[in-house]
């Protein structure tokens, strides 16, 4: 009898250890946290076979991406940092092979780095090249890429922040027990996809469900509170800069002139800022002067290269409204397949994968959601 006694002593010191350990890693395991980047394409790998993924403890950013175009080999993509992630699949045909790559790029020389870690041979055909303004604001201190070194964050801390997001109510038990017996389960990877519905799709396109399907959710409401104080006081990503770093430069050029050897198509685009925050910018005059010196200087750049190029960074030039971006950084999809069919209708090339434009433009003016377009099938 001693001996059953020390036995249940033994267990019950150690059962708040299983518990506080026990439960989280149960948790990651089963919601796909713990996943690798190859296990994650493979799963995506049927277009037909929607798969959301969000993970909420992993960026799963430059090193997925490339290894995605590495994998899937598509014929056109789009490639630039997060403010290209709306373009999705269904604005191309059927037969294009497209994929989002963006989130790839912090600064302007990792086009350089993405591009040269493709083989020669396994190329895109065709790159719609996102150039987000601050990539020509060199007083932005931005770590490059890291492309081919994936470090994920430990199992510590991903135990830490599961105790942690349930503490703050970023889920429930009654989630969690709702998606494990949801007929849809297998459709999200990670915690962010499956409670908010926040993740990329197989296409790399970014579905923002949290906003979407939320519109009167007050943190989308009130999404521009604190824009134009920081770029009254040079905050952020609004730093003050008066002019372009020569290096910077350099950097597009030689991006461009390896697409041009490497028969590679470009078509580039400036992303849009809300139309009060363009003005805001304008009256900051030699402030933010690098940015109005960009505007000027790179699509003369793209002619010499044969290349077209669309500066689209007011939103009230495509027609929409602000209530069309996500925040001020972003654009909902509905202003992505504006700028889309805009850069399509005058570039034949982009036209020859782009969807019926017709089709488009009805999608585009049927849709009631500012944020959306196409109907998602998770």
């Amino acid at each position: 009898m001693e001996e059953v006694f020390r036995f249940i002593k033994k267990i019950l010191l150690f059962l708040p250890l299983a518990v506080i350990f026990g439960f989280p890693l149960l948790l990651l395991n089963s919601l796909g946290e713990m996943l690798s980047v190859p296990q994650i394409l493979q799963k995506q790998a049927n277009p037909n076979t929607p798969v959301l993924i969000g993970r909420a403890f992993e960026n799963d950013g430059p090193d997925y991406k490339l290894q995605a175009v590495m994998k899937f080999r598509p014929e056109i993509i789009t490639l630039g940092d997060s403010r290209c992630n709306t373009i999705r699949s269904d604005f191309f045909t059927k037969d294009a092979r497209f994929f989002n790559a963006c989130s790839s790029i912090q600064v302007m020389d990792d086009f350089n780095k993405f591009l040269d870690l493709i083989p020669p041979g396994h190329e895109p055909k065709f790159i719609i090249m996102c150039l987000d303004e601050r990539y020509f604001n060199s007083a932005l201190d931005f770590d490059r890429s890291d492309f081919t070194q994936i470090k994920g964050n430990t199992l510590p801390y991903k135990v830490r922040m599961i105790w942690r997001d349930y503490k703050d109510k970023k889920f429930t038990f009654k989630q969690l027990l709702n998606y494990y017996f949801s007929p849809s389960r297998n459709n999200f990877i990670g915690l962010s996809a499956i409670i908010t519905h926040n993740g990329v799709r197989n296409d790399g396109s970014t579905y923002y469900g949290q906003e979407v399907e939320n519109l009167n959710d007050p943190e989308y409401v009130d999404r521009f509170k604190g824009l134009y104080s920081s770029i009254l006081n040079g905050n952020g990503f609004y730093k003050f800069c008066d002019d372009l770093d020569p290096k910077i430069v350099s950097s597009l050029i030689e991006f461009l002139t390896k697409c041009r050897s490497r028969n590679i198509y470009v078509v580039g685009y400036m992303p849009p800022y809300i139309h009060s925050e363009m003005e805001l910018l304008k009256y900051m005059g030699g402030k933010e002067a690098y940015l109005f010196k960009a505007r000027f200087l790179v699509p003369v750049i793209f002619n010499k290269f044969g290349f077209d190029f669309f500066d689209f960074s007011d939103l009230s030039q495509l027609g929409a409204s602000d209530e069309e971006m996500i925040d001020s950084q972003h654009v909902g999809e509905k202003a992505s397949l504006r700028l889309f069919i805009t850069m399509a209708l005058q570039n034949k090339k982009l036209l020859s994968y782009s969807n019926d434009s017709k089709f488009l433009i009805e999608k585009l003016f049927a849709s009631r959601n500012p944020l959306a377009v196409f109907k998602e099938n998770f």
